[in-house]
This record gives structure tokens, C-alpha cells and sequence, in this order.
């Protein structure tokens, strides 16, 4: 099986829905914008060594063989060792999880608390 791109993902999808759609069918509507984020969310693939967790691959490397062209490969956290990973096509690698936002709103706290005992010290003088 070769290996085809996001734009070909995109093209076989849009062709597709559209011979299978009837001429009166609303979703023929749908703007094409929807019909790209469908697509793009199709380009995404997911790694993750953990077997308790839910992806489309175990590795790195099996998932940068495998996906498509243009393709985001969006890692679940954990460690991964691999030995070699040969890159043969165009595709993004992506952290699944964001940053812990607490860290910000500890330190927003900390000023916060660090300017009212200023201001109780100001008035205490």
C-alpha cells in the first residue's frame, strides 16, 4: 500500500460525499471550510507507548512509516527510545497535552499576595 497525501485525503473525501449525496441532500451545503477541518482532522495521528492508552500507534517510528504526507503525528507523554527513525515524507510531530497553566496563576497569586502586603506595609507607616 503507498503512502498518499492530505491533499489526495482531501480530494478522495470531497469526490466521494459528493457522489454519494443526492442533489436535494442539505449536506451538500456544508461549506467547505467544514469539509477541510474534517480532513485535516483525518491527517491527524496519535502516538502513545502506553497500552493502556487509546492511538494509532505504539512508536515513533511505525507512526512516520505509516501516516501520509502532510500529516501531524501528536505524541502522548511518556518516554520514547527508538533506536533510528527514518523520515521519508512531510509531517509535523506534536505534544497531545498543553502545558500546565496553574504555574502561571501561581505566579499571578504570588504578585498579587507579594502587592497587598506592600500596600499593608505603606499603610502601616
Amino acid at each position: 500500500m503507498s503512502k498518499i497525501s492530505v491533499a489526495e485525503l482531501r480530494l478522495a473525501f470531497c469526490c466521494g460525499a459528493h457522489l454519494q449525496l443526492g442533489r436535494s441532500s442539505v449536506i451538500r451545503l456544508i461549506d467547505t471550510e467544514v469539509i477541510r477541518m474534517i480532513c485535516d482532522e483525518a491527517a491527524k495521528f496519535s502516538v502513545s507507548n502506553n497500552a493502556s492508552e487509546t492511538s494509532d500507534f505504539r512508536s515513533i517510528a511505525e507512526a512516520v512509516e505509516h501516516v501520509p504526507d502532510g500529516a501531524t503525528i501528536l505524541l502522548h507523554p511518556g518516554i520514547y527510545e527508538e533506536r533510528s527513525i527514518v523520515v521519508t515524507a512531510r509531517v509535523t510531530l506534536s505534544a497531545m497535552v498543553m502545558p500546565q497553566l496553574n504555574k502561571l496563576c501561581d505566579c499571578e497569586e504570588e504578585e498579587e499576595e507579594q502587592e497587598e502586603e506592600e500596600a499593608e506595609q505603606e499603610e502601616q507607616q
